[in-house]
């Protein structure tokens, strides 16, 4: 059986990778040059900056299991510390047994890891998708990218891709897939800036990760995770803003996000340093816009969708909760599927 998969972040590069242990042929297509989507790594001169998430938890049985994995491989490894929050605008240690992992040594890692014996075609946006009936017993898929480029003859399809952009696909694709549609979450994400900085100046060693307010929702010290190389500056620290803040300073903002970012830290942080210590200084700066981030509060018990008799599915980190865990999780559900067919 061949299968087409649009998207290479975790659920579809996990889908691929599981199928093609299966033995079923796989090819993955991916819009952007590189492979993981909000696992993304920034490969800077001065940093390479986490810009997605920026950590992993693990919960289900099976994907524990996964990251053990990945732990042997060296491709994961857990971060731990005991992180901050900010109450009442003053910083203080945060009530948090959780326990979070990192790819090694980047988020994409984990993805990477996955890929090595997959064929996926980077830089390949589709534009269009189109199931073509047979006078025989088969049916198959078609995509089309952007370029007019055609690749046929797929058994099924599966589409990692955002929701909204998914539902997109689907929605103007000439096959009429629009009840497949209609069941894809609509404005399923909210949007984040990611700031990233590297910093001059000491702060404490503890100060890892810092639960923030109505601005900044959550900042990781970058330096501190492990496996992570060395840089330039003291420090490197990647700042959330919060999906309100983000949604209201939209992509085209003409704010300083830079600055607003680096006077937010010292803002939290000066407390926490030598009375006579300056305030940290920038070193060098990165901004990111996603449009699809976080999911929204609303969305956190969705499950991935299947048509049997078009044989299409919709997969993604739109289901189970919308975090690394659910991607991978609606990745199983597929796997478990065709692997009965």
């Amino acid at each position: 059986m061949k299968i087409a998969i649009v998207g290479a972040g975790i659920s579809g590069v996990c889908a691929a990778n599981l199928l093609a242990q299966e033995g079923f042929k796989v090819d993955v297509f991916e819009k952007s040059r590189g492979l993981g989507g909000r696992l993304t790594t920034k490969r800077l001169d001065w940093a390479h900056i986490d810009i997605g998430a920026q950590y992993f938890t693990a919960r289900d049985p099976r994907f524990i299991k996964q990251v053990e994995a990945w732990q042997q491989q060296q491709a994961a490894a857990i971060w731990d510390f005991q992180p901050h929050s900010v109450n009442s605008g003053k910083l203080s240690l945060s009530k948090d047994e959780t326990r979070r992992f990192v790819g090694t040594p980047r988020m994409n890692s984990i993805v990477h890891e996955m890929s090595k014996d997959l064929t996926i075609k980077l830089d390949t946006r589709i534009n269009s998708i189109r199931l073509n009936e047979q006078l025989s017993t088969r049916q198959n898929w078609s995509l089309i990218d952007e370029s007019g480029q055609e690749y046929t003859d797929y058994d099924w399809l599966i589409v990692s891709a955002p929701a909204d952009q998914a539902q997109h696909l689907l929605e103007h694709s000439p096959t009429d897939l629009s009840s497949l549609a209609r069941q894809i979450p609509t404005n399923a994400h909210l949007p984040c800036w990611s700031v990233g900085l590297t910093t001059v100046g000491f702060v404490p060693e503890n100060i890892q990760g810092i639960f923030g307010d109505e601005v900044i929702s959550w900042v990781s010290r970058q330096s501190s995770k492990p496996g992570r190389p060395s840089l330039s500056g003291d420090d490197c620290w990647m700042l959330h803003f919060s999906e309100k803040w983000s949604s209201t300073n939209s992509k085209d903002t003409n704010k300083d996000l830079t600055q607003i970012a680096l006077n937010w830290l010292n803002t939290q942080l000066q407390p926490l340093r030598d009375p006579d210590a300056s305030p940290l200084t920038l070193d060098n700066s990165y901004r990111h816009f996603w449009l699809y981030a976080k999911l929204s509060d609303e969305h956190t018990s969705l499950k991935p969708l299947v048509d049997a008799t078009s044989h299409i599915a919709v997969i993604g980190d739109w289901c189970f909760g919308g975090r690394v865990e659910g991607a991978y999780l609606s990745a199983l559900d597929i796997v478990d599927y065709l692997s009965k067919k």
